[in-house]
C-alpha cells in the first residue's frame, strides 16, 4: 500500500459507521453499514460493506480504491472526477436491490453508470488473504467501467461499445487467463466466435458464451493495438471526450471506418488462433489424447484388414496359378 493511500486509510477509519438506507428500504439491505468515504482521481467514493466487515477490511478496500484509482490514472490519463459507491453485498438479494436489477448467478459484480455506483457480490468478511487478492481483481476490472463512464465527458453521450468496455477492463485486471483464451480457441474451431457488434449484451449471455464474449473483447484491444501502435488505446480515450460518440471518436482518431477495424480483427483473430495454437495447448491435447487414440486404433484395424485381404487375395492367386490345368470338355 502506497503512503497516499495509508494517510487516505486514516482519514477513512476515523468516520464513524452508520447503517445503510437501502436503495429499497428492504430489510436484506438494512444490514449494510457505510463505512466512509475516500479521495480517487475517479472522484470521492463512499463505500458500504456487511455488518461483519471488520475497521481492517475498510482501511484495506479503502486504500484498493484509492491504489487503483490511481493505477487506471496513471495508465490511460485523467479524467473529470465525479461520486461514485463502492458497496460490498451479503447475499444476492442485497446483490439485486443495489444494482436495480436480477441478473444470471455468474455475473458477480456491477458498475453502474446512473446512479454511479459499483457493487460486488458475495464476499464474506473478514477479508483473507486469498479474498484481497480476488477482490482486488474484481475491484480493478469495475473501477476500469468506472473509469469509462468519465472518460466520455463531456462530449459523450452515447455508451461505449461493450468490446470496448469489457476488453478494457479485462486486460488492465490481469489480461487473458488461460481459461478465456481456451474458451476463444474452442470458439474458434466450433464456429462459435461473434462479431464486434454482436458482443452487446454480454451480461445478458449464458456464463460459457459469456467467457467467449471476454475473451474476444480483450483480444479486440490487443488488436487495436496490433492495427494502431501502442498508443492507439490512449489516444482513443483522449478522443472520447471530444466527438459525441464512439463510431464518430474512432474514424476521427484513426483516419478508417470502424467497420474497418471490426472487419480486419476477425481475419486477425482466425489467423492467430489456427490449428498449431490449438495442438499447442495442453488441455486441448489432453482432453484430445482419447479420441486420437480411439482414431489411431481404428486406423491400424484397417489398415491390418486391408493387408489381410490382400495376403489372402494374393495366396489364393498362387493357388490357382499352381493348380492342374482341367481337361477340355469332351465334343458331343
Amino acid at each position: 500500500m502506497t503512503r497516499r493511500s495509508a494517510a487516505l486509510v486514516l482519514q477513512l477509519a476515523c468516520l464513524p459507521l452508520a447503517q445503510a438506507g437501502s436503495p429499497s428500504s428492504s430489510d436484506s439491505s438494512a444490514a449494510l453499514q457505510q463505512a466512509g468515504t475516500v479521495r480517487t482521481p475517479l472522484g470521492q467514493c463512499e463505500i458500504w460493506l456487511p455488518a461483519d466487515y471488520s475497521a481492517t477490511d475498510a482501511e484495506f478496500l479503502a486504500g484498493a480504491v484509492a491504489d487503483l484509482s490511481l493505477v487506471l490514472s496513471d495508465r490511460l490519463g485523467p479524467v473529470h472526477p465525479q461520486p461514485f459507491q463502492l458497496v460490498i453485498t451479503a447475499d444476492r438479494a442485497q446483490f439485486d436491490e443495489w444494482t436495480g436489477r436480477r441478473l444470471p448467478e455468474w455475473i458477480q459484480a456491477l458498475a453502474l453508470e446512473s446512479p454511479s455506483r459499483l457493487v460486488i457480490s458475495n464476499y464474506p468478511g473478514p477479508l483473507g488473504d486469498a479474498g484481497r487478492q480476488e477482490v482486488e481483481q474484481v475491484l480493478l476490472h469495475e473501477l476500469t467501467h468506472a473509469y469509462l463512464h468519465r472518460a466520455r465527458w463531456p462530449a459523450g453521450r452515447t455508451p461505449l461499445p461493450a468490446w470496448f468496455h469489457e476488453g478494457l477492463a479485462v486486460e488492465m485486471s490481469g489480461g487473458l487467463s488461460r481459461d478465456l483464451q481456451r474458451a476463444v480457441l474452442w470458439a474458434r474451431w466450433t464456429g462459435r466466435l461473434q462479431r464486434l457488434r454482436d458482443l452487446r449484451t454480454i451480461r445478458h449471455q449464458t456464463a460459457a458464451a459469456s467467457q467467449i464474449a471476454y475473451a474476444q473483447s480483450a483480444l479486440a484491444l490487443q488488436y487495436l493495438t496490433y492495427r494502431h501502435g501502442e498508443s492507439a488505446r490512449t489516444d482513443l480515450l483522449a478522443a472520447l471526450g471530444k466527438f459525441s460518440s464512439f463510431e464518430r471518436a474512432y474514424p476521427q482518431t484513426f483516419g478508417e471506418p470502424l467497420i474497418s477495424f471490426e472487419a480486419g480483427y476477425l481475419t486477425w483473430l482466425r489467423q492467430r488462433y489456427n490449428l498449431l495454437l490449438l495442438a499447442s495447448d495442453p488441455a486441448t491435447l489432453f482432453m484430445l489424447l482419447p479420441a486420437l487414440m480411439i482414431v489411431a486404433y481404428l486406423a491400424t484395424s484397417l489398415r491390418t484388414r486391408r493387408r489381410k485381404a490382400q495376403w489372402a487375395a494374393a495366396e489364393q492367386l498362387q493357388a490357382d496359378d499352381s493348380a492342374p490345368p482341367k481337361p477340355d470338355d469332351p465334343a458331343p
